[in-house]
């Protein structure tokens, strides 16, 4: 239920620093004037808000004995305060129409008196039966979440009536977004009848993407409360469009320097977050040093992947420019491809990785194996080979390992290997490592990794 009884230290130090001589000699009666500046009651009451009599001298009233309840011993002002708070929505004098000590306080009626009551010198009370309306909403904010564009989604807002007589509803009105209806709506004034309520049914239709904010403002005559807000949000998202929706994944590749007589491979990744299958064809255009490693052809399923492989081979010194073209069935995408022939330097043996490549994305539903593909590259002047290891970590555990020999013949550009594939059994990112222990300096180690989804 909306309360509204709010206040401060500050205030509550100025309501005792104003109360009159009679209010002043109670540490009872200043909260209590504080906390209701508007009720009536206790005028020339005094202690009779709590006691029988106005001196406080003969035992407490229902009200009092209910506070009294909840209090601790010697208590200060403000567990006074706290006191009159927690009692508000007890019915203390049982009075016949089941009315709340708040109810009983707003209409002027002290909670204390039972019906009849006259206490000698209290003026303007309404009698304590008299019904009044209490409005209480809930939910008081309504969102809708995500709605697609061209739809609707629906909620209802409940107006209670929780008070002791009829409750008028004088309007219902929305302001913000347009998007917000009440269809089906009571037209007003309605009345809510004491303990019942009355269902608003609240609608989002989103006409655009993006964040919608609305108001729906109750009016009504319940004493307090006669305007209550419900705030009102929702998300419109568009239309899910039954197609292809193709991602590419580096959307370009930069191969750096190369080595004349060497050759470099690189992969980019095509992903469809589409609802149909995408049909691709593949080709590469622009420097002739660049060319496709991989299928010109291919689909790829709805959720799936497709690595897609170039090598670059430089024949002379400088920079070299190409494209890969992706073209699907209403596009074609180009990946820029860049790279830069460099002389051979004179050394040693150097077998160094240019090119480490794993299955992206697998589904344990599909049950084929990892592939996995080395590329190897001889830096140095003599020929030779070495270790290669292959690690593969799943879920903190290692689960699969190969050891191979690699080589790679001076001046004959790169040697491609092709590792033992591996079959996963269970979900989760498998982070493969590769080393290659040829005695040279130079860091020999790549990593990669694969998805395994269910």
């Amino acid at each position: 239920m909306l309360k509204h009884k709010i206040f401060t230290v500050a205030a509550l130090t100025a309501a005792l620093m104003t109360a009159s001589a009679a209010h002043a000699r109670s540490t009872y009666v200043s909260p209590w004037q504080s906390l209701y500046p508007d009720s009536l009651s206790y005028d020339n009451a005094d202690c009779m808000l709590c006691h029988t009599t106005a001196d406080g001298k003969s035992g407490l009233n229902p009200y009092g004995a209910d506070m009294d309840s909840v209090l601790p011993g010697s208590p200060s002002t403000t567990e006074i305060t706290d006191a009159l708070l927690a009692i508000e929505g007890d019915d203390s004098d049982s009075d016949p129409t089941g009315s709340s000590n708040l109810v009983e306080i707003d209409a002027d009626t002290q909670p204390g008196w039972a019906e009849g009551d006259d206490p000698s010198g209290v003026i303007g009370l309404l009698d304590p039966g008299t019904p009044v309306a209490d409005i209480s909403v809930s939910p008081l904010s309504v969102d809708f979440g995500a709605v697609t564009v061209g739809t609707s989604g629906a909620d209802s807002v409940a107006i209670s009536n929780v008070g002791s007589a009829d409750l008028t509803v004088d309007s219902l009105n929305l302001s913000g977004s347009s998007e917000f209806s009440l269809p089906g709506a009571p037209d007003t004034p309605f009345t809510v009848a004491a303990s019942t309520s009355v269902n608003v049914s609240v609608e989002y239709a989103p006409l655009n993407d993006g964040l919608d904010n609305g108001t729906l403002e109750i009016a009504s005559d319940s004493p307090g409360e006669e305007l209550i807000s419900v705030a009102l949000s929702g998300t419109g998202v568009p239309v899910v469009v039954n197609e292809c929706v193709p991602v590419i994944d580096p959307a370009s590749l930069e191969f750096g320097s190369v080595e004349l007589g060497n050759t470099s491979s690189l992969t980019t990744t095509v992903t469809n977050n589409g609802t149909l299958n995408c049909a691709v064809a593949a080709a590469v255009s622009g420097s002739v040093e660049f060319t496709l490693a991989s299928s010109t052809s291919f689909t790829v399923v709805p959720g799936d992947s497709v690595d897609v492989d170039v090598d670059y081979t430089p024949a002379d010194v400088g920079d070299d420019a190409g494209n890969l073209e992706l073209t699907f069935p209403d596009r074609t995408i180009d990946v820029p491809l860049s790279g830069s022939g460099i002389e051979a330097p004179v050394g040693v043996i150097d077998l160094d990785i240019k090119s480490f490549r794993v299955t992206k994305k697998i589904a344990l539903v599909r049950v084929k194996p990892i592939v996995i593909k080395l590329t190897v590259e001889n830096g140095g002047v003599t020929e030779g080979s070495a270790p290669a290891t292959l690690t593969g970590v799943q879920n903190g555990e290692v689960v699969h390992t190969q050891t191979l020999d690699v080589t790679d013949a001076v001046g004959n550009g790169s040697t491609r290997y092709t590792l033992d594939p591996f079959t996963p059994d269970a979900v989760g990112e498998i982070l493969w490592t590769m080393v290659i222990n040829d005695g040279d300096p130079d860091d020999d180690v790549a990593t990669a990794t694969t998805t395994v989804n269910p």
